[in-house]
C-alpha cells in the first residue's frame, strides 16, 4: 500500500473500532451495504476509483450514529417524533466528523447526502434527483435493503426477495432508478412476490 492509503486505512480502522464499541449491529450492518453496494456500483460501470471511494463510503455511512444516544440506537421500542429527529441528525453529525480529513476526499459530502431522496422528500437537505451524488444514492439502496433484510430491534426483518420487491416498488420515487436496475442485476433476486403491500416499510427505512 502507498503512505495515503495506509493513512486511510488506518483512520476507517480506527473509526470502525469506535462504532464496535458504540452499537456493534451498526458496525456490521457498515461490512454488508459495502458488500451490496461494490455490486450495484460494478453494474454501474464505475471505474476503480469510485467503487474504491464507494466502499469507503459506505463503511463509514453511518458513523454519524457515534453521536446518536444509546438509548435511541438500541431502542425495542418504536422511536416517537423527537428520537427521529435526533436519529436523522446523524447525517449531519457524520458530515461534521468526516469533512476535516484531507485523507478522506469526497467521503463527507456522500455520507451527508446517503439519506436524501431522488424525489427531494429526503433528508437532511432535501435534494432531488441528480443533486444527490451518484454514490450517495447507491448507499441509499443498499442502505435500505439491508435495513429490511436484517431489521431493526423494534421491527421485523422480511426476505431478501420482498426487500428487493419493496426497493422496485420505490424506483423513481425514493430511489434513482438506474441504481435500483443496477441493484437488480446486481442482486438478482429469485421468488419475488406477485404483490406486495404498498405501504410496507414506506418511510421507515434509515
Amino acid at each position: 500500500m502507498k503512505p495515503v492509503q495506509l493513512e486511510v486505512q488506518a483512520l476507517t480502522d480506527a473509526m470502525e473500532r469506535a462504532m464496535v464499541r458504540k452499537d456493534l449491529a451498526t458496525a456490521k450492518h457498515h461490512s454488508r451495504v459495502a458488500e451490496v453496494c461494490l455490486r450495484i456500483g460494478k453494474h454501474l460501470s464505475l471505474s476503480d476509483a469510485e467503487l474504491a471511494l464507494l466502499e469507503l463510503s459506505a463503511l463509514l455511512h453511518d458513523i454519524g450514529k457515534l453521536g446518536v444516544d444509546d438509548a435511541i440506537l438500541k431502542s425495542s421500542q418504536a422511536l416517537n417524533q423527537g428520537q427521529w429527529e435526533q436519529m436523522r441528525a446523524h447525517a449531519e453529525i457524520g458530515f461534521r466528523l468526516l469533512r476535516g480529513f484531507e485523507e478522506l476526499p469526497g467521503v463527507a459530502e456522500i455520507v451527508h447526502a446517503h439519506h436524501e431522496r431522488w424525489d427531494g422528500a429526503g433528508y437532511p437537505r432535501r435534494l432531488k434527483g441528480a443533486e444527490t451524488p451518484l454514490l450517495a444514492r447507491v448507499i441509499a439502496v443498499a442502505d435500505a435493503f439491508d435495513a429490511m433484510v436484517h431489521g431493526r430491534p423494534y421491527r421485523a426483518a422480511v426476505s431478501e426477495a420482498l426487500a428487493a420487491q419493496e426497493i422496485m416498488q420505490h424506483r423513481g420515487t425514493q430511489f434513482d432508478p438506474d441504481v435500483v436496475d443496477a441493484f437488480v442485476a446486481g442482486l438478482n433476486p429469485v421468488g419475488l412476490p406477485v404483490s406486495v403491500h404498498a405501504t410496507l416499510w414506506h418511510g421507515l427505512m434509515t
